[in-house]
């Protein structure tokens, strides 16, 4: 449309999807969606930990990797079970969302790891559930802007390992604030989750780290500042 001046793109994986669609570069700016620490004022991981193993009948001394999304085939959930079958038993898996691909719940229920996943479906409170999680999990095999449930988890101190796929890689650095596999790779999802799972001290300053990235590098403040300036640009 000649008579838009700028489009605001959330990553700059939208903002590359974007010109090689043939939108013309100069029209393209991205401003990442913030997020504000304030909107979490009653943090509590222990609690929300003790609800998912209430539930879900999850023991006490297990490993949680969690994922929540409209899970399609896109998503990746399939790649997470996948890897499950090949990870230590005291390590479980929580997917939070609608389930739109098949292959999971063909998936979730092979004898050698049903009694380890855990399917919440749809749930209105799944932010705090992630503030459950030990590993938070993004396995996407693409179409990703800037996604919120890294985002959320992050704020409550849980890294995440993604693939490199869409914005993903804009918010976790590699063995900063989590681990970037490529995508469809199941070896290496099973490798990042085992040796995070092994390594509680890197997996709290990944943690830490994360939080200190929201706060820094996608706060609402700075995604007001930019959008006004970029307002009064014109």
């Amino acid at each position: 449309n000649p008579r838009i001046d700028k489009i605001i793109c959330v990553s700059k994986a939208v903002q590359r999807d974007l010109e090689s669609s043939g939108v013309d570069p100069k029209k393209l700016v991205t401003i990442y969606k913030g997020h504000d620490l304030a909107w979490y004022p009653q943090i509590n991981r222990k609690k929300a930990r003790a609800r998912l193993n209430q539930e879900f009948n999850i023991p006490d001394d297990a490993f949680i990797v969690g994922m929540a999304a409209n899970m399609r085939r896109v998503k990746g959930a399939d790649l997470l079970l996948r890897a499950l079958a090949d990870l230590p038993n005291h390590i479980h898996v929580l997917l939070i969302g609608d389930r739109r691909d098949k292959e999971i719940d063909r998936l979730a229920a092979r004898p050698e790891i049903s009694e380890r996943v855990h399917l919440a479906g749809y749930r209105s409170d799944a932010t705090e559930l992630i503030g459950g999680f030990d590993l938070n999990c993004a396995p996407s095999r693409g179409r990703e802007g800037l996604t919120k449930a890294v985002i959320e988890g992050m704020v409550q101190e849980v890294p995440a390992v993604v693939a490199n796929a869409g914005g993903l890689p804009e918010l976790i650095e590699n063995n900063l604030t989590g681990r970037v596999i490529e995508i469809d790779d199941v070896s290496a999802l099973t490798k990042a989750i085992t040796d995070l799972a092994n390594d509680p001290a890197k997996l709290n300053s990944m943690g830490n780290l994360s939080r200190i990235k929201i706060r820094k590098r996608f706060s609402i403040v700075k995604t007001i500042q930019e959008t006004n300036d970029l307002y009064a640009s014109f």
